[in-house]
C-alpha cells in the first residue's frame, strides 16, 4: 500500500520559509508543520493497522497449522481404518470358511465318517 503522505524526506530538506520582519512567516510555518503533523498521524494509523495485522496473521498461521495438524491426524486414522476394513474382510472370509468346514464336518458325521480321523 502506497502512502497518501503530503511530504516526504526530499520536501521537508529543501522547504525555505520566507523571512518578514520579525522573521519566518507564522502562518506559512503553522501550515508547513500541520502538514507534518497530518502526515505523522496517518503514519500513526497505519502503524496500528501494521499490528493489528501482524496479530490476525498470527492467528490465522495458529489456526492453518492447527488444520494441518487435524489434518495429518485425520489420514492416520483413514489409514488405519482402511486396515481395519481389510482386516474385517479377511476375518470374515476366515469366518466363512469355518462355517463351510463346519457344515462339511456335519455331513461327514451323519454320513458316519469321524472327520477328525481322515488323513
Amino acid at each position: 500500500m502506497k502512502l497518501d503522505l503530503n511530504l516526504d524526506s526530499t520536501k521537508l530538506l529543501e522547504k525555505k520559509f520566507s523571512a518578514n520582519l520579525k522573521g519566518y512567516d507564522p502562518d506559512e510555518v503553522d501550515e508547513f508543520l500541520d502538514q507534518i503533523l497530518a502526515d505523522y498521524r496517518r503514519v500513526e494509523q497505519l502503524d496500528k493497522e501494521i499490528d493489528h495485522l501482524s496479530v490476525d496473521n498470527g492467528n490465522l498461521k495458529k489456526i492453518q497449522q492447527e488444520r494441518d495438524e487435524w489434518k495429518a491426524k485425520y489420514e492416520i486414522l483413514d489409514e488405519k481404518l482402511k486396515v481395519l476394513d481389510k482386516n474385517r474382510n479377511a476375518a470374515l472370509d476366515r469366518l466363512e470358511l469355518l462355517v463351510k468346514v463346519n457344515r462339511l464336518e456335519n455331513a461327514l458325521f451323519k454320513l458316519g465318517v469321524d472327520p477328525t480321523k481322515i488323513k
